[in-house]
């Protein structure tokens, strides 16, 4: 009788545990799934991502790097990214696909850059951003090569508390549909520090499907917690091919 209640203890024990097991499987094998995949947004002021996100660590310093497609080429000024911040009454960052509008604390001088955006319609290339308050030296770079540097105001940190956008820019700025990106996006990644050109260089040459855990520690605005995020319109995941790229490395 002892055994018998001992055993139907540990089946009442290890049942729901197996359950507990069986679903914390799905989630992280799910959401290592997600992680692997690219956004496509669509060509409406009404399809985009939003959120708030604390911007603090990035207040002095900070490296952008994403992976970028265009496919939609009807828009005059398609934005990418937006971070607004009100209280600063400007753009604090703006990121664009063609080059024509790259802003970093609300300075323009990266600007009008479109003759090294020269990747074909349809084809993923690289971006990244540095900024330094310390410097005031803000340099943009494309697939791995340093394209234009800029002073940026003295003293002129970036403002927190605003609000991140995806494929348009913040409502109050504009409604129009000449800011819609409409293209694909992957690996949008913000960094606490200022890369280097040779860090740069080595995201840019491994690849779309390179993987980022040597900026772990600061890594900040990452995204696998970007694609999770709510979405408004026509915002949809699709296959990068990474994963399945992962899985063999992983077996050899």
């Amino acid at each position: 009788a002892v055994v018998s209640t001992q055993s139907t203890g540990i089946s009442n024990i290890a049942a729901p545990a197996m359950f507990l097991l069986v679903v914390l499987a799905l989630f992280v094998s799910a959401r290592s799934e997600r992680e692997y995949h690219a956004l496509r947004f669509g060509t409406s002021t009404s399809d985009y991502v939003t959120f708030s996100f604390d911007m603090s660590p990035f207040r002095s310093s900070l490296s952008l790097c994403t992976w970028i497609k265009r496919i939609y080429t009807s828009s005059s000024y398609p934005i990418i990214f937006n971070y607004y911040a009100s209280s600063s009454y400007t753009w604090e960052m703006v990121i664009t696909p063609d080059g024509l509008w790259t802003q970093v604390v609300g300075d323009g001088g990266l600007n009008s850059k479109q003759s090294y955006f020269n990747s074909p319609t349809g084809t993923w290339f690289n971006l990244c951003l540095t900024w330094s308050l310390a410097t005031r030296t803000s340099k943009l770079y494309i697939n791995g090569a340093l394209i234009a540097t800029d002073r940026t105001t003295s003293g002129r940190s970036l403002v927190t508390g605003g609000v991140i956008y995806f494929n348009r820019l913040h409502p109050s700025s504009s409604t129009s549909s000449s800011y819609v990106f409409g293209g694909e996006l992957f690996e949008f990644n913000m960094f606490s520090k200022v890369l280097s050109a040779e860090e740069i260089g080595t995201i840019a040459a491994g690849g779309l499907c390179a993987g980022l855990e040597e900026f772990s520690d600061t890594r900040v605005l990452r995204w696998e917690d970007i694609v999770q995020r709510s979405r408004r319109g026509s915002v949809v995941e699709i296959d990068t091919g990474c994963e399945q790229k992962a899985n063999l490395t992983a077996k050899l």
